[in-house]
């Protein structure tokens, strides 16, 4: 497997080396790596897809606002692997991730442009630790709302520490990795992601006291939508060619 961007007059155009026969979350670091080293192929691709109707209105049917208040923009999706942004629009009220969770994939990801992200990192503890939160978790699956999901057990939850990443930044996540993520200060905030294939069927989701349990994602607005890519065709229009 080998990950493609799409170049605006050349055609498909492979700023990677890296072949991923089984996508280890090394082989995906050493991806997000060699993005990072040529942003230029990551803003041809965003422009490419601004300026192709027919490519635009692919990515907008499977790109959506999360609801954690991220946009996620999913560029390139196959059975093994995807390559996403994550983008958070500059500006106030804006929010993280309001239940920790884990994934059913590993991924590498790629802080592209903004202040960074704050990432906490929690486990599972007794109901007699007194750093614990007493929380519901429920198993997630593959197009599954929390609302859809059956009987959640309650659990205690701690909060093992967190780490601040600035611009620029790669890291990878396992699945076994049970994570927040937050933007950092009030600059639009983008994020590449490479995930690997699912290798599990369900990944916990942690409800804390006082959070609603169903949460929805919306959909693009085709206005909104190009809006959105003329703000990032701008932003990482400003960014070091190499």
């Amino acid at each position: 497997m080998s990950l493609f961007l799409v170049g605006p007059q050349n055609g498909p155009k492979q700023p990677s080396k890296v072949a991923i026969s089984a996508p280890e979350v090394t082989d995906l670091v050493r991806v997000v790596e060699d993005l990072r080293s040529d942003p230029a192929s990551l803003l041809d691709t965003v422009t490419t897809i601004a300026a192709d109707r027919r490519r635009r209105k692919d990515v907008v049917k499977r790109s959506y606002w999360h609801p954690n208040g991220f946009a996620k923009i999913k560029l390139l999706e196959y059975p093994d692997y995807s390559l996403r942004l994550h983008v958070w629009p500059a500006g106030k009220d804006r929010r993280g991730d309001m239940n920790p969770h884990s994934h059913r994939w590993a991924f590498a990801s790629w802080l592209v442009l903004g202040q960074g992200i704050a990432e906490k990192y929690f486990g599972e503890t007794t109901p007699t630790d007194p750093d614990g939160v007493e929380c519901e978790r429920y198993l997630y699956r593959r197009r599954a709302w929390l609302s859809d999901l059956r009987r959640p057990e309650r659990v205690h939850l701690r909060e093992l520490g967190e780490v601040r990443r600035p611009a620029g930044t790669v890291y990878s996540s396992t699945t076994e990795v049970v994570h927040t993520v937050d933007p950092v200060g009030l600059d639009l905030l983008v994020t590449a992601v490479v995930q690997g294939h699912a290798e599990v069927e369900t990944a916990p989701v942690y409800v804390r006291p006082g959070v609603a349990r169903e949460q929805r994602r919306r959909r693009f607005k085709a206005e909104e939508f190009g809006i959105l890519l003329r703000d990032l065709e701008i932003a990482m229009g400003a960014m070091p060619r190499t």
